[in-house]
Parts: C-alpha cells; structure tokens; sequence
C-alpha cells in the first residue's frame, strides 16, 4: 500500500466562485483535497497532517508489539494497539482488523 508522500501542504485558495477555501497539496503539487471550506480550518489540517499521523501510528504499533503488556488508566496496552491497528487498516483501504 503506498500513498503519496508527505509532507502535504495546506495553503488557501479560492473555488470557482471566487470564494477562500482551503486546498492540500503534496510536495510535488499534486491535489490531495481542494475546495475545503474556508470555515473547516481543522478539517483542513487534519488532512494535511495525514502522513505524518499515518508514520506515528505505524511506529507506536510496532512499540507497543515489542514492549511488555502495561496499563495506562483504565485502557492496557493490548486496546490501545488494536485501536492503533484499526486506525491503520482503515488508513489503509483494509478491513481485516
């Protein structure tokens, strides 16, 4: 599964109508999303942010698969890693986890 690299940029723009949205493009220039309300800003940036949220997940999996079993509040480590694995999965196009 490959997507394209990050870092993806948020920059502003404007649609057709010559209102201010938001768009996120790749390093290279490519769209990633465009025409994002102006009024999501944090929409914006969490699509923007996608890659490097992507890269975390994946090193916290492979953490919390070598590290011993240990409790944070009332969660162990176990759920925290199958939420990691679904979050994952579904970044990834998979349903198998």
């Amino acid at each position: 599964m490959s997507h394209t690299p990050g870092p993806w940029i948020l920059d502003n723009a404007k649609d057709d109508y010559g209102d201010r949205t938001w768009e996120v493009s790749s390093q290279e220039g490519t769209y990633m999303a465009y025409g994002i309300p102006w009024h999501r800003l944090d929409d914006a940036r969490l699509v923007a942010a996608a890659p490097d949220l992507l890269a975390a997940l994946r090193q916290a999996a492979h953490a919390l698969n070598v590290a011993k079993r240990f409790t944070v509040g009332a969660t162990n480590s176990y759920a925290i890693a199958a939420d990691i694995d679904r979050a994952i999965a579904k970044a990834e196009g998979r349903d198998d986890v």
